[in-house]
């Protein structure tokens, strides 16, 4: 009864496919149906979506008890529940409905749509990445990280995943050692900073993702300062060439003022003394004179160590 009432709204909605004539090909009529059908689950899947950005654009701007919220979202799930009944292989369908329940705070409900769907679609980049923020959220890092690895593998392109990677690392580096998924801090520092120096390569005009790579430098237990210092000029660049025009005045002089500290910070790092003291004396914005008198100490530091190594040979 349930594939009668389907065909009779399918029919419906898709009037062409009453106009195959009775002499018409099996195969023929097979074809129009499955696509028919094919129409009405992404009809569906949309009309969900549409309907869950509404809620939830409603709930971001009103104070609504969870009560409430419950009772709001209560018929999306069943309109998922409703879609699974009729396309229970549908690999999309089991991700958005597990993305809806991980939204809602239903890990465990969402692990096991995610499971179903990578059976049915094993190269699915989104479905490792999901699986691998539950796994990471509940502090398991050890089973993150490979997922979040076939994440990477099945689309190496998308820099949103290397990103990711490599934050998954810097966040559990202690747990990531202890577990012996690296076995050295040193090949832990390059898997994450490889994966920051990928996401970078893949947005050469992102600022965000130059900075992350130029930041990285202050995770690792041995960093290369002179590189350090390219990934930082790299940075500057980027915000000079393809940032600058798009924001006000002050922004521009906070953000350029910032990247010259961290070029500065580096520099000291290297030795170069006279030149960061030089690129902190253009630093003037008042937002940013505790960190610079926090490099300026650094200096003073290291100068003064290298005028004892001198005097002592």
């Amino acid at each position: 009864m349930r594939f009668l009432s389907l065909l009779i709204a399918v029919m419906a909605a898709f009037p062409f496919v009453l106009r195959l004539s009775a002499g018409t090909p099996d195969c023929a009529v097979d074809a129009a149906l499955e696509d028919a059908r094919e129409r009405h689950r992404r009809a569906e899947l949309l009309a969900i979506g549409k309907e869950l950005r509404e809620i939830y654009a409603e709930f971001e701007h009103s104070e609504i008890p969870d009560l409430e919220r419950s009772r709001r979202l209560a018929p999306i799930a069943a309109r998922y529940e409703n879609m699974l009944l009729q396309f229970p292989e549908d690999a999309e369908t089991l991700v958005l409905y597990a993305k809806f329940l991980r939204d809602g705070g239903d890990d465990a409900g969402a692990r096991e749509l995610f499971e179903k769907a990578l059976k049915i679609e094993p190269g699915w980049a989104v479905i490792y990445q999901q699986l691998a923020a539950i796994a990471a959220e509940q502090g398991d890092a050890v089973k993150a990280l490979p997922l979040m690895r076939k994440a990477v593998e099945a689309e190496p392109g998308q820099a949103v995943y290397q990103v990711q990677l490599g934050e998954l690392i810097a966040a559990f580096r202690e747990k990531l050692l202890a577990g012996k998924v690296f076995e050295t801090r040193e090949e832990l520092d390059f898997a994450m900073q490889n994966a920051f120096r990928a996401a970078r390569s893949l947005m050469p005009r992102s600022l965000p993702a130059a900075m992350r790579y130029a930041e990285s430098f202050y995770d690792v237990e041995n960093p290369d300062w002179r590189a350090a210092l390219d990934a930082w000029n790299v940075a500057e660049k980027i915000f000079e060439v393809f940032i600058k025009e798009g924001t006000n005045p002050a922004e521009q002089i906070l953000m350029l003022e910032s990247l010259e500290l961290h070029r500065a910070r580096a520099c000291a790092e290297l030795g170069r003394f006279d030149e960061a003291e030089k690129i902190l004396g253009s630093v003037a914005d008042e937002r940013l004179i505790y960190s610079r008198e926090n490099i300026r100490k650094i200096i003073f530091e290291k100068r003064k160590l290298f005028n004892n190594k001198e005097q002592s040979l």
